[in-house]
């Protein structure tokens, strides 16, 4: 008789066990979504928010038309994907679906229970049957990890959508903000460009205009270097004839063009305007020539300044007399005597005294280029002037400047010292230009 209470015993015995190996997996209020949006306000500033009710989609909504009907900032735009965005709101769902299958894969499947009987010679046999997967309650633990990992991944790339999403609305914003700054800037240039022109007009009128032809539908090609005037007499026949500072119009092709004789490298060389529409064309071909290669602007800046040739914006300027920079060979004589031209009280009392600073060459000791904005100092490091052009020459293979100094300074040969970046280099007044200029210029004209 004590049997079939052992056997129950034993049955009740495993049940528990398997309740034990199960666990107890449940579901979170909320699918763990806190945990994602913890993720993304550490990152981001901002927390997104999940409309899974009525009530959150309401609050929701008012708060979007709160950020809208302020100013918008690059919070507010973030803020606004985070709370409102349909993919996101997606993606945020993807969560529960995640959770339930971390949930399943801790719980067995119900036991299944079943009774039977069987009867014959005055005998009857009850029977009673559990069936449940014992496999799966032995692989319990090992699913329930591997689907908790899974799940910490979806919570990541949630999050992860989440923080990029907000960086996206960030940068519409700003990209936003600066196409609408673009636009004001062209209307203010517009606005300028309209002032300008109504000026114009009403000084035509009375007779104080001097009119400047900007040919904007045109561009401007130019050819440098000792061997330019072979290489242009073959696709401009007679262009070679030009001498320096003269021009004319020739047709290369089809294609009408301006040459002149000129450029700003201390080389021969020529200038050639065409039609911007056919510049490419133009440009392409001139390469293709043998010897011909493309430049930069830098090369231009090296030619110049072994030239010894000033440039705007960096060795003339608003505040730069042409006494100073060594350019009043441009004034006439006439002018001279009668002045008559802007700026002629302060360029005729420096023709007669003589200006206080003047523009000079300068070739610095060792390798090492000194540029722009470096200082001229005196033997205690006091500082006398300062370098408006500056880099190595390539023809002389030595660095070479120019600067202004107290005319005192300029007047006398000698070394001088300057001062870039917490290091003082030993430099030379030396004459200019730095290496000869190679202009064509017509017979028995210096």
């Amino acid at each position: 008789m004590t049997r079939p209470l052992e056997m129950r015993v034993h049955g009740v015995a495993a049940v528990a066990a398997l309740v034990l190996i199960s666990g107890c997996a449940t579901f979170a209020p909320d699918a763990r979504f806190a945990e994602v949006a913890g993720l993304v306000n550490d990152r981001v500033g901002q927390a997104p928010q999940w409309q899974r009710q009525t009530a959150s989609a309401d609050r929701v909504r008012n708060r979007v038309a709160e950020l809208l009907g302020a100013p918008l900032t690059a919070d507010a735009a973030a803020e606004l994907a985070l709370i409102a965005n349909p993919s996101l709101q997606a993606r945020f769902h993807e969560l529960g679906i995640a959770e339930a299958d971390l949930v399943q894969a801790g719980r067995l499947r119900n036991p299944t229970f079943s009774f039977g009987y069987l009867s014959g010679g005055g005998h009857t046999e009850i029977e009673r049957a559990l069936v449940f997967n014992v496999l799966r309650a032995l692989t319990l633990p090992v699913t329930s990890e591997f689907q908790g990992r899974q799940f910490a991944q979806t919570q990541l790339e949630v999050a992860g959508d989440a923080v990029a999403l907000a960086g996206d609305a960030r940068r519409a914003y700003f990209s936003a903000v600066a196409s609408g700054e673009l636009v004001r800037y062209v209307e203010q240039v517009k606005a300028s460009a309209d002032a300008a022109t109504e000026l114009g007009r009403r000084m035509a009128e009375a007779g104080n205009f001097s009119k400047l032809d900007h040919m904007r539908e045109q561009a401007l090609l130019a050819l440098q270097g000792p061997k330019v005037a072979a290489v242009l007499e073959r696709i401009a026949p007679g262009a070679s004839e030009l001498t320096f500072m003269s021009g004319a119009a020739f047709r290369i092709g089809a294609v009408p063009v301006w040459i002149s004789r000129s450029g700003y490298t201390g080389e021969d060389g020529f200038e050639i305007s065409v039609p911007a529409v056919h510049a490419e064309a133009l440009a392409e071909q001139l390469v293709a020539e043998e010897e011909v290669r493309p430049a930069g602007l830098g090369a231009r800046d090296s030619l110049r300044l072994e030239a010894g040739l000033p440039l705007y914006g960096h060795d003339l300027d608003p505040e730069t007399s042409l006494v100073e920079a060594g350019l009043e060979f441009i004034i006439p004589a006439r002018r001279r005597e009668e002045g008559g031209f802007p700026g002629d009280g302060r360029i005729l009392r420096e023709l007669r005294q003589g200006p206080n600073r003047r523009r000079v060459g300068l070739r610095v000791a060792g390798r090492q280029p000194v540029r722009e904005g470096a200082d001229v100092v005196d033997q205690q490091g006091e500082p006398i002037g300062r370098v408006t052009s500056g880099g190595y020459s390539p023809c002389l293979e030595v660095p070479i400047a120019m600067a202004y100094v107290p005319t005192a300074w300029a007047t006398k040969a000698g070394q001088l010292r300057l001062s870039q970046r917490g290091r003082t280099f030993d430099a030379e007044i030396v004459e200019m230009p730095f290496v000869p200029h190679r202009y064509h210029r017509r017979e028995g004209k210096p």
